[in-house]
């Protein structure tokens, strides 16, 4: 009986650390590590989060996800990758801006849906941050005569041919997703208090 309450006794702090009631402290140095916290933490500016993430059109077509059973149910699995947990600093510019506002103040196993305009994801399609005036030579020498109104394929991103002016070829370089809603099911995995 006595080694029973010994080895409880003995044990408890290890039981504490691993529900999260006591704080991961550093014995070699000074201060405290980063913990991992409890489903009582919330995100906020400056963690490490980490979550698994939908991401559809409005009319639910899905364009990502971190989880491949919900690519291989849209029958849209890329070979190439794996599939996990999508980890990140919360707040630090990192994510498309709705996105990232969208995860502050939730916890951990928490699960959200998020609707965003596309000012809060990959903004407008026309916007002319896009636009990049190119050397007509760029095309021709890639095997291209650029026609406008046209798309060409440069190092896997998409160019828009919107004007040509002599030697001056202006492409919009706008990302696929420009210009639409996204809809998103987030569910936080894990926080890492930020110091």
């Amino acid at each position: 009986m006595k080694i029973i309450i010994f080895a409880a006794i003995a044990f408890l702090p290890l039981f504490l650390s691993g529900c999260g009631l006591m704080k991961n402290k550093n014995t070699t140095g000074t201060g405290t590590v980063p913990s991992v916290e409890t489903s009582q933490s919330v995100v906020e500016k400056g963690d490490t989060i980490s979550v698994d993430y939908v991401g559809t059109l409005e009319d639910g077509t899905l364009f990502d996800t971190s989880i491949e059973a919900e690519a291989t149910k849209a029958n849209k699995v890329n070979a190439g990758r794996t599939y996990a947990p999508l980890t990140f600093v919360a707040g630090a510019g990192q994510m498309i801006a709705g996105f990232d506002k969208g995860v502050m103040g939730m916890k951990i196993d928490e699960t959200k849906k998020l609707v965003l305009a596309p000012e809060d994801a990959y903004g407008n399609a026309d916007d002319p941050k896009y636009n990049v005036p190119m050397n007509i030579e760029t095309f021709k020498v890639a095997g291209i005569d650029p026609k406008i109104g046209e798309s060409y394929d440069f190092g896997g991103q998409k160019a828009k041919v919107l004007s040509i002016s002599g030697t001056t070829v202006t492409a919009s370089f706008a990302p696929e997703l420009a210009g639409k809603t996204l809809v998103f099911q987030i569910t936080v995995k894990s926080i890492t208090k930020g110091s």
